[in-house]
């Protein structure tokens, strides 16, 4: 059983697919656009600022907050129903095939369905896969790293459960407030979907460049680890910060053999 859960407004790139093929044929669960401002009271209940800019280095922006809001509001849609899965969607997330959605979805549901984890069908950015499964026509990528974005992807209650856990309150961007020592990462290529907005543009803040907001010197803090020890009470242990902090500004510069998802079907492993 799979709850559909749009994010945002459904009349943007989602909207074509709710009105034909199989997600016209089921019951979707729309959620409005979250809104949290800064300053107010709702702030202060629901976010913890300094855990934020523990883990990144720089102030959330409200726009990050109110996205993240929105995810858990899908956490806690599927945890109070019967269902056992979501296959949560971003409002700008686009369905070029939706008979292929259906056939990922099935495989992944018929064939993991004792086993929790996330199941990203769309990511931007590199992945770096530890494992590769194959289950019929589908390819599954186990990943060392939780993918690039949220926009389109299935995940179990347990999962669902430790995800809304971990940003209550809120301390992290929407993708993802745990990481892969957590939780089971994997990635579906497919053609199944895309995202209105290119690659390199954030539709969370398309104006801003975040990589800029984090200055130099907390840069030099973060990879020297006196980061850590200004900040250690964010952390439960080293470990999770090397996790959470330094693995991947790591895999971003030095590692090899990842992948680019928009290429994961033409890739060296095998994914095709």
């Amino acid at each position: 059983m799979v709850l559909p859960i749009v994010l945002g407004n459904p009349d943007r790139g989602i909207g074509p697919a709710l009105a034909s093929g199989w997600l016209s044929e089921v019951d979707v669960l729309l959620l409005p656009p979250v809104l949290i401002r800064r300053g107010t009271m709702n702030w202060a209940k629901r976010v913890d600022e300094d855990a934020f800019v523990a883990r990144f280095g720089r102030n959330p922006l409200e726009s990050e907050i109110g996205c993240a809001a929105a995810h858990l509001s899908a956490y806690e849609a599927l945890l109070d129903s019967t269902y056992a899965w979501a296959l949560i969607f971003e409002d700008d997330a686009v369905v070029l095939d939706s008979e292929e959605l259906l056939n990922i979805t099935t495989a992944i549901v018929e064939h993991f369905g004792e086993r929790s984890g996330v199941w990203s069908l769309y990511s931007e950015g590199t992945l770096f896969p530890e494992e590769l499964i194959s289950v019929g026509r589908v390819t599954h990528l186990r990943l060392r790293l939780s993918p690039q974005g949220a926009v389109a992807y299935l995940v179990d209650r347990a999962t669902a459960a430790s995800l809304l856990s971990a940003q209550t309150p809120i301390s992290n961007v929407s993708d993802w407030p745990l990481n892969a020592s957590h939780v089971q990462f994997w990635f579906v290529p497919n053609r199944a979907l895309t995202h209105l907005s290119n690659e390199a543009t954030s539709t969370v803040a398309p104006e801003v460049d975040r990589g800029t907001l984090v200055s130099t010197p907390t840069k030099l803090l973060m990879w020297s680890g006196l980061w850590y020890l200004a900040h250690k009470r964010y952390f439960r242990s080293f470990r999770e910060y090397c996790y959470q902090v330094m693995r991947p500004r790591l895999a971003n510069r030095f590692w090899r053999g990842g992948i680019r998802a928009s290429k994961g079907l033409d890739s060296p492993m095998g994914c095709k």
